[in-house]
């Protein structure tokens, strides 16, 4: 279960589709030779789904707090949003889903996708590199809050480093570098991490240290305290990022992943930890 959380400003994220797909065998290749409508219908049916959801609004508390400092003041759907210069409140924001049934300790992917009437104002959105780990069941459930990106931020990102917007038929992988999770430690994101693709991007960019006002950097080269990455207009089809930093005087690799680029859609993907502490948008 979860909240469906939003990459950039937006409306509030309900009436979206959450599948939980098997990592497995996911392979959407076949839905490159479709066009159109029956192109978005293909990529929306790929792979072997193994619960499926769709988010509803919040249920109302009974109170909430009077002011707040950070998001963890507030249940699980709303978010602490500055109301005036000198007050924070809990504000609904986020649908939330539920999905019975899920594997643990398995690969998987989360697939996003706005249902009812105003669709174009988000993206389709993967998370790759989802793992629910048997030691973080607490009554029986997992949270992990899957992602949508918002029209909004899918245009705002380009645009703050003097880019075109991505065209309809490519794609763009983002995300966050970070160490490993373990049953006993939570994972941090590494700053200082230089991206690439196999297949090129147009450009990888790297953002500020901001969580809730999120914009690239023209000028930055790494990544930084918050490891947020995005590499923009990509071919769609299969790809591979990869990371690198200079330790010692060094290049060190940080890994790499094999993801699967859908057009007009964002892949999330944050490694080497697979289970991260933070979200990962």
């Amino acid at each position: 279960y979860g909240a469906v959380a939003r990459f950039g400003d937006g409306r509030k994220t309900t009436d979206m589709h959450v599948d939980v797909i098997l990592a497995s065998d996911f392979d959407p290749s076949a839905c490159e030779s479709e066009t159109g409508d029956d192109q978005i219908t293909c990529y929306r049916a790929a792979g072997t789904v193994v619960g499926s959801a769709t988010s509803t609004a919040p249920p109302t508390p009974d109170s909430l707090p009077a002011s707040c400092s950070g998001h963890e003041d507030c249940p699980l759907g709303y978010q602490c949003v500055e109301t005036s210069s000198v007050v924070h409140e809990c504000k609904e924001q986020f649908g939330l889903f539920e999905v019975a049934d899920v594997p643990l300790d398995t690969p998987l992917i989360l697939r996003a996708y706005p249902e009812g009437a105003i669709t174009t104002r988000w993206h389709d959105t993967y998370v790759y590199n989802v793992v629910l780990g048997s030691d973080e069941v607490v009554d029986g459930a997992v949270q992990y809050d899957a992602t949508i990106v918002s029209d909004g931020q899918w245009l705002l990102t380009p645009n703050t480093v003097s880019l075109p917007e991505i065209p309809a038929d490519h794609g763009a992988i983002g995300g966050r570098v970070r160490d490993c999770h373990t049953a006993t430690r939570v994972s941090w994101p590494i700053a200082e991490v230089s991206i690439d693709t196999a297949r090129p991007s147009r450009k990888v960019v790297y953002f500020n240290n901001l969580e809730d006002d999120t914009v690239p950097l023209v000028d930055r080269a790494t990544t930084n305290i918050i490891g947020r990455f995005a590499a923009l207009d990509i071919a769609p089809g299969w790809n591979v990022i990869a990371g690198s930093a200079r330790v010692g005087g060094a290049v060190v690799t940080v890994g790499a992943e094999e993801v699967y680029v859908v057009p007009n859609a964002l892949a999330i993907v944050s490694w080497p930890g697979k289970r991260p502490y933070w979200r990962q948008h």
